[in-house]
């Protein structure tokens, strides 16, 4: 039977081996406590952000696109109503120009609490009806906002009115 031989390093072999063995040891990770705390906090911060709702500040959304949408009290009736009350914006102008019944289509925003903006005619009927409607519109009461992921969202809406100019 043979006896195993011996490996033989030369002085610099060995030293280089201690070497790169310190530098390691230096370098190493002695334990996990350090790991724990930055693990725990980056779990936190993951179960948070996963836990929370997006929020959807600033877009509008189409009616199809939401979850719940923007309501008026009292319904479309009630919104019909308070466009066509004379009371609120002054007595309707004179009206000359326009015969038989004149409709108004426009667009506009309901905000997330509730309140209306960016009015766009998109049929002006009689332009003299116009500043009447948007007179109306700036004086509409507040609406419950659309909601998506359970939150308030901004939400475009269409409205039409017809006036009877006989």
């Amino acid at each position: 039977m043979r006896k195993p031989s011996l490996v033989r390093y030369s002085p610099r072999s060995l030293v280089a081996i201690l070497l790169i063995l310190l530098v390691g040891q230096v370098f190493a990770q002695s334990g996990v406590e350090g790991l724990m705390n930055a693990s725990d906090a980056g779990q936190r911060m993951f179960d948070q952000r996963s836990s929370t709702p997006q929020l959807h500040t600033g877009r509008i959304y189409e009616r199809k696109k939401v979850d719940k949408e923007a309501e008026y009290p009292g319904g479309e009736d009630a919104l019909l109503d308070h466009l066509l009350e004379p009371a609120l914006c002054g007595v309707l102008p004179k009206m000359e120009t326009c015969f038989g019944t004149s409709k108004m289509t426009f667009d506009f925003v309901v905000n997330t609490d509730g309140s209306v903006s960016d009015v766009e005619f998109l049929k002006d009927g009689c332009p003299v009806l116009q500043p009447h409607v948007r007179c109306a519109i700036r004086g509409l009461s507040i609406w419950t906002p659309a909601e998506l992921d359970g939150l308030p969202v901004r939400m475009r809406s269409r409205a039409s009115v017809k006036f009877d100019l006989r």
